[in-house]
């Protein structure tokens, strides 16, 4: 197919919000059982790329944005079963469609790397907590019956400081669980006092064939989660760290937001006009920008420029960089395109703070 951009598509249109990339016959595919959870969805094709769009704002109120967040979460759910998503910002900017289809198509090659980097992964996010009391009168040494106060203080304040050192021990042992086991593994903070340990991780997804998904099943001390028997293994060693104290909760398959959200960063044209002249380039391919970088800057440095000269010229290298080559189209409005990881997102935030449970299995390990 073509990368042509048709710029048809942009007359009257209206600004839409990008929600994912994957490769077009993937989310043909999917893309049915999509919009069953969000019906506003529209699939755009550029070369071997879907773009997988919604021409609806993102809510202002925190209660609707909430409920948009989850109708979008399992619609890129849906999309995961049939190949890899890369998820767009929640809430990300609007843009017009021309913008959307410039950037598809001066990016293809950077978006199907990704997209082959993540090929058979997803994302599980995972939360190991304990219940404090519970602890504390594990590790309490209890005083004679003639103790004195003091010593009923001093007996209650070592068990804190060993459930402290309890506490720091495990969550090494989970985040080198994790670590070993994992494809990938980004610490996540813990904010409530009974959580130990909070993380996303990157593995094997289950196979969009599985007759059991969406189920989470237990089979006496063995716990499968959406036929994942590699993720299986890795909670039931968590668990085992400290058997029948922990609570290991695990949401998922997502898509790798944590690992390889889609932000779009948009710059003024004449911003871009500008940086050409200042760096007397009219190509925008990253050699190209390079080399007039060097040459600009040697030049400076050699008439005594002022400071602010040359950091005027790597600023301007810096934004045609990052700009990227445009050979398809040139609009008012061009974006730039960067992918974000750990906590960056506002999905990973909502999810975080427990105000989103989607996820085709929420499996809980140890919880009696």
């Amino acid at each position: 197919m073509s990368t042509a951009v048709n710029l048809s598509v942009n007359e009257g249109a209206k600004p839409e919000r990008l929600l994912a990339v994957m490769r077009y016959p993937d989310a043909e595919r999917s893309i049915a059982k999509a919009r069953q959870a969000a019906p506003d969805l529209r699939l755009r094709s550029i070369g071997a790329l879907g773009l997988i769009v919604s021409c609806s704002e993102s809510p202002k109120a925190r209660r609707q944005r909430l409920r948009r967040l989850v109708i979008e979460r399992q619609a890129l759910e849906e999309l995961l079963l049939h190949g890899p998503v890369l998820p767009a910002r929640f809430a990300g900017r609007a843009a017009l469609p021309s913008s959307l289809i410039a950037l598809a198509a001066d990016h293809q090659d950077v978006f199907e790397a990704k997209l082959a980097e993540h090929e058979g992964l997803a994302e599980y996010q995972i939360l190991v907590s304990w219940r404090p009391d519970e602890v504390l009168r594990s590790l309490l040494v209890l005083p004679p019956q003639n103790a004195t106060v003091d010593e009923k203080r001093e007996k209650s304040a070592n068990a804190a400081a060993a459930a402290e050192i309890q506490r720091t021990k495990l969550r090494d042992m989970i985040y080198a669980e994790l670590g070993g086991d994992a494809h990938d593994a980004i610490e996540r903070p813990v904010m409530q006092i009974h959580d130990i340990a909070a993380a996303a991780i990157l593995m094997p997804r289950p196979d969009a064939e599985d007759p059991r998904g969406g189920q989470s099943e237990r089979d006496g001390s063995s716990f499968a989660v959406m036929g994942n028997v590699a993720l299986d293994r890795l909670l039931t060693k968590i668990d085992d760290l400290w058997s029948g104290m922990l609570t290991v909760r695990c949401i998922g398959p997502l898509p790798p937001i944590s690992f390889a959200t889609i932000a779009l960063d948009a710059t003024d044209k004449h911003d871009t006009l500008a940086a050409r002249r200042q760096l007397g380039v009219a190509a925008t391919d990253s050699k190209a920008i390079r080399d007039a970088r060097k040459r600009t800057l040697k030049a400076a440095i050699r008439e005594n420029a002022p400071g602010d000269v040359i950091d005027a010229l790597r600023a301007a290298a810096d934004h045609l960089l990052r700009r990227g080559a445009r050979p398809h189209v040139d609009t008012e409005e061009q974006l730039s395109l960067r992918f974000e990881r750990a906590d960056a997102t506002e999905h990973s935030s909502l999810a975080r703070h427990g105000e989103v449970r989607t996820g085709r299995g929420a499996s809980i390990v140890g919880a009696r």
